[in-house]
């Protein structure tokens, strides 16, 4: 970073600083004590954290023009995944033939996609 400028250093700093956080996270989900079931090494075990590292990852990727276009798929068709303390309740059955309007949880749901969402979009 030696022939760099002032503006262009701040730049290299604040992209390395933030790919050194993902990094220390994804090393922190590693040694996540989740509940004994079945999942590859390095996925954080709760949901909320799992989409904002994703969202990091793409974020990172723009930054480093590594790409333009990126797609995000937050959980499988079907998936009967809950959030604990927050939505008790699998997404996939809150969202079908109109239930979510039957159940304030169906709210929650849907605030907390966009809310990961926003985050990103502010990132």
């Amino acid at each position: 970073m030696l022939g760099l400028g002032a503006g262009d250093r701040h730049k290299m700093d604040e992209y390395l600083t933030g790919l050194r956080e993902v990094e220390t996270r994804i090393a922190a989900a590693e040694k996540d004590q989740a509940p004994p079931i079945e999942k590859p090494s390095g996925i954080p075990f709760e949901y909320p954290e799992y989409v904002k590292l994703m969202f990091d990852l793409q974020v990172i990727a723009f930054q480093a023009d590594l790409t333009r276009v990126s797609t995000m798929m937050l959980g499988r068709e079907g998936s009967v995944r809950t959030i604990p303390n927050r939505v008790p309740d699998p997404h996939h059955p809150l969202t079908i033939t109109g239930a979510i309007r039957i159940s304030s949880r169906g709210d929650e749901d849907q605030l907390l996609h966009v809310e990961l969402f926003a985050g990103f979009v502010r990132s």
